[in-house]
Formats: C-alpha cells, sequence, structure tokens
C-alpha cells in the first residue's frame, strides 16, 4: 500500500485510510494462520479500541470496496483469499 496523509492506495487503485489497512492486515493475517474468520471483538482488541461499533463500520467500508468479503452477519475474509488458495495452504 502506498500510503499519503494517513491514507493509501492498494495495488488495485482503490483508497483505504490507515485504520482499514490495519484492520484488513489483521484479518489476512488471522485468515492465514486460523482458516476462519475473527470476531469484531478480537480486531478491536487488535487495534486497541474498544468500540466494535466503529470496527464494523470499518469492515462494512472494505465491503463496499471490495476489499473484504461478507458472508451473513459475521464471517469476513479479504477478497483475494479464495476458498481454492486456502485449500492449497492445508
Amino acid at each position: 500500500m502506498n500510503q499519503e496523509n494517513g491514507q493509501g492506495t492498494l495495488d488495485g487503485g482503490v483508497e483505504i485510510t490507515q485504520k482499514q489497512a490495519d484492520v484488513l492486515e489483521f484479518v489476512e493475517n488471522y485468515w492465514l494462520e486460523r482458516y476462519c474468520a475473527p470476531t469484531y471483538k478480537e480486531i478491536a482488541e487488535n487495534l486497541g479500541v474498544k468500540s466494535v461499533g466503529w470496527v464494523h463500520s470499518l469492515v462494512d467500508e472494505l465491503v463496499s470496496k471490495g476489499i473484504l468479503l461478507k458472508k451473513g452477519h459475521r464471517t469476513i475474509r479479504p477478497a483475494h483469499l479464495t476458498q481454492k488458495s486456502l485449500d492449497k495452504k492445508l
């Protein structure tokens, strides 16, 4: 991610804030280590914040930009991590 003034651009040209990048990095690492999604509470704890609602809004923004995929209310994953790519790691 290229950064400037707390904002950055992903390789696909999508602009995200530093906090969104922090959420994305945590979710990616969590998926790669555990093959499941973190809870909003786990994301909040990792970011050092108490507001799960704030994390929810960050996740929703990343979903709307196509960076995270959401299935149901809770399951999120990075869009570039497909089931096929996860299966290769097992």
